[in-house]
């Protein structure tokens, strides 16, 4: 599929820019709402890769909205969905925790705070690493502890 080979590309650094280039993060956020499982996997996989210390895909990808399909696919039964929204969501707050107020507000803490105990391990260390990041900002911090 189109997600997959562009999960491949999203490897290389070359490749991430030719995605950017493309202005490809609103297409893919559409498919962490509208596309087949395996396809939300893999956009969501693609979207973790651009967001990996990009901060500039990382606003943008919450600017598209992106943020309120991820948390909803955590909700979601399927490991491989849940694992990759988990760790997505990790790379959007990783070292920005400024950004993890549009995680709490799309209510991405609950589903967070319950991958620890009910995600596999992958899941676990994703969010858990969601949640530190989260705490280092003052205001999530409070939404943290209330």
């Amino acid at each position: 599929s189109a997600t997959a080979a562009l999960k491949v590309l999203a490897g290389t650094c070359e490749g991430r820019a030719q995605i950017i280039a493309a202005r490809a993060i609103p297409s893919l956020v559409k498919i962490l709402s509208n596309g087949s499982l395996q396809g939300q996997a893999m956009a969501a996989g693609v979207l973790e890769c651009l967001a990996s210390n990009d901060a500039d895909n990382q606003v943008e990808i919450i600017d598209c909205g992106g943020v309120k399909p991820l948390v909803s696919l955590l909700a979601r039964g399927d490991t491989q969905v849940h694992a990759q929204a988990s760790a997505t969501l990790e790379s959007l707050v990783a070292g920005r925790p400024e950004l993890a107020l549009s995680v709490i507000e799309a209510g991405g803490l609950d589903p967070l705070v319950k991958s620890l105990a009910h995600g596999d391990r992958g899941t676990q260390v994703s969010a858990t690493r969601a949640l530190h990041s989260m705490a280092a900002c003052p205001k999530s911090l409070a939404a943290i502890g209330s």
